[in-house]
């Protein structure tokens, strides 16, 4: 019921694994010849729930997306062969396990952040500057649901400001 998704599109999927293990979805649109991108909802699980119960919350409120279809973006946490995970055979991580879980579901996923490098504090602050500028053409126009992205927002507001030497 969500009214930026489009049941018929992919899902783009931001996940950030660990013990508070958030998920993002968004859809890309063109609105007035302009591109924008809408996220439009945010779900959490907290450890002892993990991949299994994230995937059940996606699948059910998902559940009449007639395209199945996810691009999970993650960083490299998500990318991480951890101890807990040797030999299980739905993965050795974070994103593995998500998706084997998510597929088991009937979702067909994409995992975009393979041998993710990286991505250091000034280099999430330029991206961001650039993206709510909303001065490029190449870049869509954010737009970030107050209702069903709380989660999001907060943890955009609570981020710490770093500064250096030079600003």
């Amino acid at each position: 019921d969500l009214k930026y998704c489009n049941a018929d599109m992919p899902l783009l999927m931001g996940l950030d694994p660990g013990n508070f293990m958030s998920a993002v979805f968004a859809q890309e649109h063109s609105e007035a010849g302009t591109p924008v991108m809408r996220v439009f909802k945010n779900m959490w699980v907290i450890t002892p729930d993990e991949h299994h119960a994230l995937a059940e919350k996606i699948n059910t409120f998902f559940g009449t997306h007639r395209r199945k279809v996810i691009y999970m973006y993650y960083d490299r946490a998500g990318n991480q062969r951890k101890q807990a995970f040797f030999g299980n055979a739905k993965g050795d991580t974070d994103a593995k396990i998500l998706r084997s879980e998510l597929q088991a579901l009937g979702w067909t996923v994409h995992l975009m952040s393979m041998d993710q490098r990286t991505i250091y504090h000034w280099q999430h602050y330029n991206l961001n500057s650039r993206l709510m500028a909303e001065r490029e053409k190449r870049t869509p126009h954010l737009r970030i649901c107050q209702n069903e992205c709380e989660e999001l927002i907060s943890s955009m507001n609570m981020s710490p400001l770093k500064k250096t030497d030079n600003g």
